[in-house]
């Protein structure tokens, strides 16, 4: 009698709670650990300053020393034209990180990240195969690009390879950056 009595009350009388188990309402939370406030400021700063270091390294890489020429030049070998979207791509990874706090997407945003560059790379090797002369084509499009591009190319022909690497690119930088293709093509 009491326990029908009391889920009377917490059914009729907190409407509030009706999605949870009546004893949910009941349960004690726990105060979240916080971060030490150093540690994280420290960490922040580091992944700014890397981010502005490949941004730079990208963008001008005569100024940025002998290592930032090499690791340019190993991005440009692995994705050709591709990589001049990685600062933006990290940029917007900390921005969203900033902003919501929370790491749950993280993975599905790096999938996509990484799929966005060889989707992208790829795109680049398939117009640069209209365009370009043989001599720039992996140039263009990098070792990742060129090897996706043959692969797709031989399966589904140039036309079939550009129309793939552009769908999985724009899919992929509207699941990175939220963009909404309908507000776009209205504008």
């Amino acid at each position: 009698m009491q326990a029908a009595r009391h889920l009377v009350q917490v059914l009729l009388l907190k409407p509030a709670t009706m999605g949870q188990t009546p004893y949910r309402c009941y349960a004690k939370t726990t105060r979240a650990k916080r971060p030490n406030a150093l540690l994280s400021a420290l960490l922040w700063t580091l992944a700014l300053a890397a981010t502005a270091y490949l941004a730079w390294l990208i963008f001008f890489p005569s100024l940025s020393g002998s290592l930032g020429e090499w690791l340019r030049l190993q991005m440009f070998l692995l994705f050709g034209a591709a990589v001049y979207l990685i600062p933006f791509l990290v940029g917007n990874w900390i921005f969203r990180y900033f902003r919501e706090g929370r790491t749950g997407w993280a993975i599905i945003t790096a999938a996509s990240s990484l799929l966005c560059l060889a989707s992208g790379s790829t795109l680049t090797s398939v117009l640069s195969e209209w365009l370009a002369n043989a001599a720039h084509r992996q140039a263009w499009s990098g070792r990742c690009g060129h090897a996706v591009q043959e692969a797709l190319s031989g399966a589904l022909g140039g036309f079939g390879a550009f129309i793939l690497s552009g769908a999985v690119f724009f899919f992929c930088v509207q699941v990175v950056f939220g963009v909404r293709w309908s507000e776009v093509a209205a504008w």
